[in-house]
């Protein structure tokens, strides 16, 4: 063996570490290939029907109501409070119940109508009524003042309907 191989031989250990240092040294500094920009596909909803968004809007109304009157409820039962604040509480649990039940009575009528699919929505003194149709015949404009009247003790005069194509 020739004095190279007296060298190797002899810092046989040394020469491999310094080869596996140089190894990780030139894989850290060495560039790597550019990774692909991620691709995200756009997510599209299906196209939501007015039925839909009615119900959208139906189950958000009606998880508003719950949360209003758990606060309401909380409000009364506080011992804490004083007598008028607890009593005004009281007196707004009990109207927005009025309206809730006013408001089930009425859109199940109108679940059983032709206006259906529609959203009732009580206001002081009124109804407004959505629906997904399009246009309302006389008799159909009829029913709903009937029903509004009926369910929900609201004069003609204080009804208003929303179709798609503009207010009746």
């Amino acid at each position: 063996m020739g004095k190279t191989g007296d060298f190797i031989t002899r810092h046989r250990n040394l020469l491999l570490v310094a080869l596996t240092v140089c190894t990780i040294a030139a894989a850290t500094w060495w560039p790597t290939p550019a990774q692909p920009a991620a691709v995200t596909l756009p997510v599209t909803d299906p196209v939501s029907t007015a039925e839909d968004t009615l119900e959208a809007y139906r189950l958000r109304r009606d998880q508003d109501a719950l949360k209003d009157m758990e606060a309401l409820e909380s409000i009364v039962a506080q011992t804490s409070l004083d007598e008028s604040t607890r009593q005004s509480a009281a007196n707004q649990l009990k109207q927005l119940v009025d309206f809730r039940q006013k408001q089930t009575a009425l859109e199940g009528a109108l679940l059983n109508s032709r206006v259906s699919p529609c959203v009732a929505v009580m206001s002081q003194g009124g109804v407004t009524i959505v629906t997904e149709k399009t246009d309302l015949s006389d008799s159909e404009t009829t029913l709903i003042l009937t029903l509004a009247n009926l369910h929900a003790d609201v004069s003609p005069g204080n009804v208003w309907v929303i179709t798609l194509s503009g207010e009746k």
